[in-house]
């Protein structure tokens, strides 16, 4: 099947007696503008939108009488950092944007994907870590990039 817009989200849509089908995304392929994947239900889907980065978790993108599809975000295994003061979130942020790292910022909580390299780096650096599987916000995500 072949998507090519998103028909709204299930915050404010009417599902009625419809059958829900959900579509998993890392964190990063909701960036993509281009997807080639199968839903939980065995459905193949090839998602072809116009904008890069215009998916969000919750957005369906196709219904009819009988069904929708939903594009539902898989939890990060994730890095966690809670700085103690002003110092050491600049101290930490400087370190992950040198790294070229995606962060994400959840109340007092700076997330960050797990990688054994940035582990010990940030272990032997002080600072307080937990790794853990996290949901992930789209709407916080400061971006990063590779070279």
């Amino acid at each position: 099947m072949i998507v090519s817009k998103i028909v709204g989200n299930i915050k404010n849509f009417p599902c009625a007696n419809r059958r829900v089908e959900r579509l998993y995304l890392s964190w990063d392929e909701l960036g993509k503008r281009i997807i080639r994947k199968t839903t939980d239900t065995g459905t193949d889907i090839a998602l072809v939108l116009s904008e890069t980065g215009s998916l969000h978790e919750g957005d369906i993108i196709y219904v009819d009488e009988e069904k929708l599809i939903l594009v539902e975000l898989r939890p990060l295994d994730a890095i966690v950092v809670r700085p103690k003061d002003l110092f050491e979130m600049g101290r930490l942020c400087y370190v992950l944007g040198n790294r070229h790292l995606p962060i994400f910022i959840e109340g007092e909580d700076v997330i960050t994907p797990y990688d054994s390299a940035t582990w010990d780096f940030l272990c032997r650096n002080g600072f307080d870590i937990e790794r853990c599987e996290r949901g992930i916000s789209h709407a916080c995500r400061l971006s990063g990039h590779h070279h």
